[in-house]
Formats: structure tokens, sequence, C-alpha cells
């Protein structure tokens, strides 16, 4: 009986990481796909990549084409990336040129957000066959896969810890095994910055405009390790203190 808790105990424990690192990764990809991050991502991503294909000059060129359109007609429609864009040209006339590449992609983005791929989300992933499918990624349809993928991860989370918990025999142990599984994850809470300096530094010139996106995972990933991390020092803490008071109750 003791061999097959120890061998539930240890693999429980493969288990409960493993399960805990799919948890923090499916919260990661929910926040980042909600409408409000997704858009502020995809539209500085879009637009720095339009701004690298266009010097200031052919952008002012540009605008001044669209806004000379705009002052006769009420709507200026435009093809990118497949789709046809159309904006109010009021709007375009409230603007600049350096705004302009801004309120393409902000534009761009709401239609691409909730457009209807006509598959989910993995048969949609398994049918990528270009970077531009892959924008599949900043839309609803990837959010409501993630989202509901969030509670599941968690009840699996909660079936793992619970098979972990029986094959220890006291709380303190199970405080201390709880506490180093949370520490595993949440001790990259202090490592953020330099996984985040590591990236950026290896990352070509033509992928610089994917830095916002870095940004964002790393700023939307510290919390949820923070709150991991704070989790795994109380338990820890309870086990020590545990074992500092049995030490002090021993006879001498």
């Amino acid at each position: 009986m003791g061999l097959m808790r120890k061998v539930i105990g240890l693999l429980s424990g493969f288990l409960f990481s493993v399960s805990l690192t799919l948890l923090v990764l499916i919260l990661l990809a929910s926040s980042l796909t909600a409408y409000e991050i997704s858009k502020e991502v995809f539209t500085t991503l879009l637009a720095n990549t339009l701004k690298r294909q266009m010097n200031p000059q052919q952008l002012e060129q540009t605008y001044q084409q669209v806004s000379a359109y705009c002052k006769s007609n009420q709507n200026f429609t435009l093809p990118m990336m497949n789709e046809n864009i159309t904006m109010d040209c009021q709007a375009i006339l409230a603007t600049n040129s350096s705004y302009l590449v801004y309120l393409l992609a902000e534009k761009f983005f709401d239609g691409l957000y909730y457009k209807s791929y006509g598959c989910d989300f993995l048969t949609c992933l398994q049918g990528l066959k270009s970077a531009e499918d892959a924008i599949i990624f900043f839309s609803s349809t990837s959010h409501e896969f993630f989202k509901s993928s969030v509670w599941p991860v968690i009840l699996l989370n909660v079936v793992i810890g619970i098979a972990l918990l029986l094959s220890i025999e006291d709380w303190p142990g199970r405080c201390k095994a709880f506490g180093l599984q949370f520490l595993f994850i949440g001790v990259f809470f202090f490592l953020v910055p330099y996984l985040k300096s590591f990236t950026l530094d290896r990352l070509p010139p033509e992928a610089a405009i994917a830095e916002n996106l870095l940004d964002k995972i790393f700023e939307l990933i510290s919390p949820i390790l923070l709150v991991f991390f704070v989790a795994g020092i109380v338990l820890i803490g309870i086990w020590l203190g545990n074992k500092f008071l049995m030490k002090k109750q021993k006879p001498k």
C-alpha cells in the first residue's frame, strides 16, 4: 500500500505540474484574445507593419489622395488582406496622415474580430495555410474557445489535485507538496523581465513589430504567476511553521 501511494503521489505530482502549466497558458490566451486587448495588440502590429512598408512621404501622399476623394464622398473602400475595408470619410478627414494607418488597422480589426470562419477554432487551426490565416488568433472564435476551456482545465486540476492530496498522509506534507507545485510555477514571475529581454534581443529586425505583442503577453502573465507564487509561499510557510512548532514540542 505504501509503494502504491508513492507511485500515485509521483504520477499525480507530475500531472498536476502539467495541468497547472496548462491552466496558466489557457488563462493567458483567454485574456490575450479578449476584444479590447486583441484590438490593442493587433492594431499596433498592423499599423507598425504598414508604417514599415511606407515612408512618411508615401503616407502623406496617400492621405492627401484619400482625403481628396472623401471631400466629395461619404465612404472610402479599399482592399486589405483579402478583405474590403469601408471607412467613414468624416473620420478620415478628421485625422491626419500619421494616424491614418491606425484608423485603417482599427477598422480592419473590427470586421475581423467577429468574422465567421465557418469552423470551430481547432478545426480552423488544422486548415492554416499561411501567416495571414493565423489572424484567427485575434478573433472572437479563438476567445470563446479559450474562455470555454478555463473551467474544464480548472476541473482537471481539481481532480488531479485530489489524487495528489490523497497520496500524502498528513496535512503538513500536503501543504509542502502543493506549496512546491505553486512555487514551481510562480517563481517564473521573477524571471519575466529576463525572459522578455532574452526574447526581444533575439528577434530578427523584421520581427521587431512583434514587440508590443510580447509586452502584452508578459504584462498579462505576470499577475497570474504572482498569484501562484504567493499561494506557494503561504503553503510552504504553513509547513515550516508546523515543523517548527513540532520541533519545539518535542521533549528534550
